[in-house]
């Protein structure tokens, strides 16, 4: 069948018969049948053509798929074939797939209806991964949090290298100060730090934000899942973010990068002539009519939890150990810290602050701390020391050797278990068996049991024979004895 361009082509050829074309000379012009020409030739309406429609596996299941999609727009095709699958479905993947691309160029291309606020109403609230940074020299993600006001546009941002609850609460209250007020409502995505689950409706907040929200008075709100539209004052700024500010942005550190970012808020981002408002944001603040911060009321965010301190009077916190009053230790104790200090708390008393490392795999400590333990450990020592060599005369020496011997140096236990072990024996056989020790310079204690327990069991033998000792316990125990017999009497028995 001949599409239209064809046809074209043979009508024009066709005014050529006039002047003495044939129409086999038309159909080796064309590459088409001298039939096929003439057909077309006597007929003057263009050729029609007609498509079969062939039922598809997929239609049964295209109407819930639609609502699927217009529901959670963000389904994955592997979700949807899933769930249809679980119908029924029988075809493939990419059937599917071919159905559901242009669904989503259609929700993406949709017209949406922008949202204003009135002033003082809300707020919205974000994060975003903007690379990492190297904190004394360990590599961490860094974020940055975003507060933007809906009326003024007001922003502020601040970078961190953490997203958890403390963290979040304190970005909270720089941005309030920073804007002298919050608003009365303020917008948020399904983040944990926010909310721990949502099921139809029903919302399970996390503790520490409602407090905190509770604090203030604000009412907090949660976007649509998958909607980012919802949120959609927040989440443009970001690309304004990178590219105005942070791309090609040089420091070196953390604090350095929050000071750039101040100064880049107060005098570009918030000083400029907004594009969808058409004025300055910190013009368009005077009439936001925020709900002020009063009586200088501050939530404390900061981080509180136990710890135990260790033997050696320490305790750990975000990879790094903080020393604790040597009375202290293996106590469990609470701990605040923002991101300034450490403090460590005894009950309700307070027993130690520390300046927050932000390296990991150091010890921080105190001088102070360990005044008076020294003394009191060369006091414990000293007991042990005059415990020890009144075991026996030869106590001494093998004390001086064992402090000597490079093999013992710094086992200390292999002492008190020695002092513990002779207080079993009695003088003199302690005095031969560390003198034995000393002798081939073997100062572990279980050479001092071997040969403790040697000379307990020549003390329990005696010097008479093995036969003897039967003898003597058979006397004593009035056990009657066997006859003694020939070992001829048995060769006559197996004889018979």
């Amino acid at each position: 069948m001949l599409d239209k361009e064809e046809w074209v082509l043979i009508r024009v050829i066709s005014n050529k018969l006039k002047e003495g074309v044939s129409i086999s000379e038309i159909a080796r012009q064309t590459g088409h049948d001298r039939k096929t020409i003439r057909k077309y030739l006597s007929s003057q309406q263009e050729p029609k053509y007609s498509t079969v429609t062939r039922e598809s596996k997929l239609d049964p299941y295209k109407e819930y798929i639609k609502a699927r999609l217009n529901d959670v727009p963000g389904l994955t095709t592997q979700r949807i074939l899933r769930e249809i699958k679980e119908k029924g479905y029988t075809g493939s993947r990419s059937i599917l797939s071919e159905f559901i691309r242009p669904l989503r160029k259609q929700s993406a291309n949709e017209a949406v209806v922008r949202f204003e606020t009135m002033p003082g109403e809300q707020s919205q609230v974000d994060w975003s991964v903007f690379g990492t940074i190297e904190e004394h020299d360990i590599k961490k993600r860094l974020y940055c949090f975003c507060m933007v006001l809906g009326f003024s546009r007001m922003l502020y941002i601040e970078f961190t290298t953490r997203q958890d609850i403390f963290q979040f609460l304190s970005c909270h209250q720089k941005a309030f100060k920073y804007f002298g007020g919050y608003t009365r409502t303020i917008l948020y995505d399904n983040t944990k730090t926010v909310v721990i689950s949502r099921c139809d409706g029903n919302i399970e907040w996390n503790r520490k934000f409602l407090d905190f929200v509770g604090f203030y008075g604000f009412e907090p709100k949660l976007c649509q899942p998958y909607r980012a539209q919802t949120k959609g004052k927040v989440e443009r700024p970001f690309n304004y973010i990178k590219k105005d500010f942070f791309i090609g942005e040089k420091f070196e550190s953390i604090q350095e990068l929050n000071h750039k970012a101040l100064y880049w808020l107060n005098n570009i981002a918030n000083t400029r002539v907004h594009g969808t408002t058409k004025e300055v944001p910190f013009e368009r603040l005077k009439k936001e009519g925020l709900l002020p911060i009063t009586d200088g009321r501050v939530y404390d965010t900061s981080f509180m939890g136990a710890r135990k301190a260790s033997r050696d009077c320490f305790i750990s916190y975000e990879g790094n150990r903080y020393s604790v009053p040597y009375k202290n230790n293996r106590k469990s104790l609470t701990i605040r810290a923002d991101n300034e200090k450490i403090r460590i708390y005894s009950q309700s008393e307070q027993i130690a602050t520390h300046c927050l490392f932000r390296g990991k795999g150091k010890d921080i400590s105190d001088p102070r701390h360990f005044e008076g333990l020294k003394t009191k450990q060369k006091e414990k020592w000293q007991r042990f020391k005059e415990a020890f060599l009144s075991l026996s005369p030869g106590a001494k020496e093998f004390w001086d050797g064992f402090l000597s011997s490079p093999q013992m140096r710094g086992k200390w236990w292999e002492l008190r278990k020695i002092l513990r072990l002779c207080e079993k024996y009695s003088l003199q056989d302690v005095d031969y068996a560390l003198l034995r020790a000393l002798k081939y310079k073997a100062f572990g204690h279980k050479y001092i049991e071997g040969i403790l327990q040697q000379l307990r069991r020549k003390s329990n033998t005696g010097s008479g024979t093995l036969g003897d000792i039967l003898k003597e316990l058979l006397s004593k125990w009035d056990i009657p004895q066997v006859e003694k017999r020939s070992l001829s009497s048995y060769d006559e028995f197996s004889n018979q």
